[in-house]
């Protein structure tokens, strides 16, 4: 059976011991928006909101909309360091964070690229700490 994204979220939120608050603060997604995904009154998110949601739960996209059976919470490290300095950052750069998500997710990043967000967002952390 094809699990769906309403449970799916649930499942990830319960793992990470995130409320809807939390998860709204680290995706930068309304908490109204994540609580009707979560209760199923959102049939069709926006691929922008599950794009966010993913990337502040280390997953991929697929594994959220339940397109992909295979959790990657494995996924290189750039998604969590970049979910990460989301959190932290003024509205401004959470918009830039967003497009920079993304962008990876779409696959326009080069490698090198990546390796460059990798050690902005660990540069970040040990300013922010």
């Amino acid at each position: 059976m094809n699990r769906n994204t309403p449970e799916i979220l649930k499942e990830l939120m319960a793992e990470l011991a995130l409320t809807e608050g939390e998860l709204s603060r680290r995706s930068d997604v309304p908490q109204p928006t994540i609580h009707r995904i979560m209760n199923g009154h959102t049939k069709d998110p926006r691929r922008s909101n599950i794009v966010k949601l993913a990337a502040a739960l280390n997953v991929t996209s697929a594994y959220l909309l339940g397109e992909s059976g295979e959790n990657t919470s494995d996924q290189p490290f750039h998604m969590a360091a970049i979910g990460a300095m989301k959190g932290k950052a003024t509205p401004h750069s959470k918009q830039i964070i967003g497009r920079i998500i993304e962008a990876v997710e779409d696959g326009r990043l080069s490698e090198e690229d990546l390796l460059l967000l990798e050690r902005i967002a660990v540069r970040f952390d040990k300013e922010t700490e």
